[in-house]
């Protein structure tokens, strides 16, 4: 190997990072209350900033840090905006531009990869093909309730689909009529099973019905939730519910 040849192998495992943005033209910076106010050395921060996609500005005090990091902002929202449309009623809430859908996906994928399976690969699916999932719902009747808004108006019937509000109030009104159809599917087997729940409520309301059960929620002491994940009990089939 010669000496030029071992520089490059050198100069080869030298880590940088390379351009994950875009790039933009001088013209392309918003002026300030002057059109020349941008100094030329924060002009080329902006793009070579933008044009890295993830970089830090370590500019000494009085150099422009602020007004560089706004235009930057600036530049990324108009961005987002080349592919998507505003709602003006609602802030942050953007619509994908139909006549640019084909464009955006191209975009997309030249920087992510969706895999469902290793098949779409071309490899086999061998070992990740799950047997069928059998679904059986259980209806759990309950008495209708008079509903009355903030405002005073009143609801024919509850709605748990209307917010994340009124979902959870329906849980929370129908937690023992719940509660005992649970227990009653359990009664009615002497399998093993993995209970799941939503709200905090619902974990007690469990318990209490099931005292015998495991609890591992996201709350509970870290060591604590791999020791009950890892009993013995639970791979033993000596526990029932969890």
């Amino acid at each position: 190997m010669t000496h030029s040849d071992y520089q490059q192998f050198v100069e080869a495992k030298i880590c940088l990072d390379r351009g994950h943005g875009f790039s933009i033209d001088p013209d392309d910076i918003r002026p300030l209350n002057d059109p020349d106010e941008w100094k030329p050395h924060e002009v080329d921060v902006i793009r070579w900033a933008l044009r890295g996609g993830r970089r830090a500005i370590f500019a000494s005090f009085g150099l422009g840090k602020t007004l560089m990091q706004i235009e930057i902002l600036r530049q990324i929202g108009q961005a987002l905006t080349r592919f998507f449309q505003r709602d003006s009623s609602k802030a942050n809430k953007l619509t994908l531009y139909p006549h640019k859908e084909k464009e955006f996906w191209l975009w997309v994928s030249s920087w992510a990869i969706f895999l469902q399976k290793p098949s779409d690969l071309g490899y086999s699916d061998e070992g990740y093909d799950l047997p069928p999932l059998h679904v059986h719902w259980h209806c759990v009747k309950t008495d209708p309730k008079q509903v009355v808004e903030r405002d005073g108006q009143v609801r024919m019937y509850s709605d748990a689909a209307m917010s994340l509000r009124d979902a959870a109030r329906e849980k929370r009104d129908t937690l023992d009529l719940r509660i005992e159809k649970m227990v009653e599917i359990l009664d009615g087997d002497s399998d093993h099973w993995i209970i799941w729940h939503d709200l905090e409520a619902e974990r007690h309301a469990i318990k209490q019905a099931l005292p015998e059960a495991v609890e591992v929620y996201g709350s509970l002491d870290l060591d604590e939730r791999e020791d009950r994940r890892t009993m013995p009990t639970l791979f033993d089939f000596e526990t029932e519910a969890v």
